[in-house]
């Protein structure tokens, strides 16, 4: 089975890199009732692109290689200096500021090959190809990742809380687009970027994940949002994909592929108190 080759690579990079990654919360910008940790995203990410290989297999993609990629693509992340920075935060960096951050991210790269390419032989190779972002197997994983944190924001939206709408401004008081301000457009200029996106959006042959994230009438959903239960959960996940969001396919790809954890954080508040978080 495919998912072998996920179980195969994060245990030979050991437990201590799954109990790193759990300690960061994503989105750590806005107040969140059900937040993710860095550990689950990478888990929904997985799902997505197992999810989404089987509509590509017209296509010579190394599923070995795209899996790799989703499993490790966030390890920097684990370096103390850097953690998770927001997409927020990238889109109003100056152009010195984003110098600095990839000077910081390169630090963050070698920390991580230094400490797991002895564990996973090519470990590095396969880091650094990821994030040169070439192959199809890259982007592919890359533009999934964008839409795996879409929908962790939508799934908090969808619950009432008004954190992952709120105007917040970056550490310099600059202020941000929230999550369905800027990946609507992110997404999309990801599609026109990328003749291989470009290419199986165009052919909608990818499956639901594979399309630029949807405008939302976010205000609209905020108001008739209420707290997740798993009954509410299950109903929603039960409605046909309707072509405008892949929200109910997500919810269903959760609960039928993920661990008992991870189903959980879909109507159970994260009780963990993130240090990198607001709250």
């Amino acid at each position: 089975m495919v998912n072998q080759i996920i179980s195969q690579i994060e245990s030979c990079l050991g437990g201590d890199r799954i109990t790193e990654l759990e300690k960061i919360g994503r989105y750590s910008l806005y107040d969140m009732k059900y937040r993710w940790s860095l550990r689950q995203h990478i888990q929904h990410l997985q799902l997505m692109l197992l999810a989404t290989l089987p509509y590509l297999d017209g296509y010579v993609l190394n599923e070995e290689l795209a899996l790799a990629y989703a499993t490790i693509h966030d390890d920097p992340e684990i370096y103390p200096l850097l953690g998770d920075v927001q997409a927020a935060y990238k889109a109003v960096m100056t152009r010195y500021e984003r110098e600095r951050l990839e000077k910081l991210e390169e630090e963050a790269v070698v920390y991580v090959i230094e400490r797991f390419e002895n564990r996973l032989p090519g470990y590095g190779t396969q880091l650094r190809n990821y994030r040169r972002q070439f192959s199809p197997e890259a982007q592919l994983v890359h533009f999934l990742d964008k839409i795996a944190a879409f929908y962790e924001a939508m799934h908090e939206l969808m619950a009432g809380k008004e954190g992952v709408i709120t105007a917040m401004a970056d550490p310099l008081g600059r202020p941000t687009l929230h999550p369905f301000q800027g990946y609507p457009k992110q997404t999309q200029d990801l599609i026109e970027a990328r003749p291989f996106l470009n290419e199986i959006v165009g052919r909608m042959c990818a499956g639901p994940f594979v399309a630029a994230a949807p405008g939302l009438p976010y205000l609209t959903l905020f108001k008739q949002g209420q707290p997740h239960t798993l009954d509410w959960v299950k109903q929603r996940a039960d409605k046909p994909y309707s072509g405008y969001t892949a929200y109910g396919p997500w919810l269903k790809m959760i609960l039928d592929s993920g661990d008992e954890e991870l189903i959980e954080r879909l109507y159970i508040p994260n009780p963990v108190q993130f240090a990198n978080c607001r709250s």
